[in-house]
């Protein structure tokens, strides 16, 4: 009877490992799920698809962003869209560009998200999920990146952080 529990406890456990996976991958299925586990291995995802919360980790605001938009994005993009979503201003807006950076690191890390850098320039890197880029490593047609960012009033601001990874 104790395997018995120990191995339905092991497939639970693989079942939210792989579901968290899934949700980083940009792969979130349709239905919302929701993964609170006291496991160190996996950090607390709480995702909605449809459902955005100030309550969620800026590591999971970031994904939301990516999986709405479907395209790369520019931090400071990020960082507006949040900063107008919840009301805050524009101190705030550049308060959370640096704190992104964390996130951002911890996720290119973890190989969930890369970088395109079109100009030499740190200033103008953009953020997305792997599968946006061909066997070439060029972006796909659909998952463009806005170049309209980082807009000139954001590029005084954007000086003020450094996101070399």
């Amino acid at each position: 009877m104790q395997d018995t529990s120990i191995i339905s406890l092991i497939e639970k456990e693989i079942s939210r490992l792989q579901a968290a996976l899934s949700v980083l991958k940009g792969e979130a299925p349709h239905t919302p799920i929701t993964i609170n586990s006291a496991s160190p291995i996996i950090p607390q995802i709480v995702t909605n698809q449809s459902q955005y919360s100030s309550a969620m980790e800026l590591r999971d605001k970031f994904l939301f962003f990516l999986r709405e938009k479907k395209r790369f994005v520019h931090l400071r993009e990020v960082a507006d869209w949040i900063a107008e979503t919840e009301g805050l201003n524009e101190k705030s807006t550049i308060e959370i560009s640096s704190k992104i950076g964390a996130s951002i690191h911890i996720l290119k890390k973890s190989g969930d998200i890369v970088k395109i850098q079109p100009q030499a320039n740190n200033l103008f890197t953009y953020w997305g999920l792997k599968k946006w880029l061909n066997e070439n490593g060029e972006i796909k047609q659909g998952h463009e990146y806005n170049k309209e960012y980082p807009k000139s009033k954001n590029v005084k601001a954007a000086k003020s952080y450094s996101l070399d990874f």
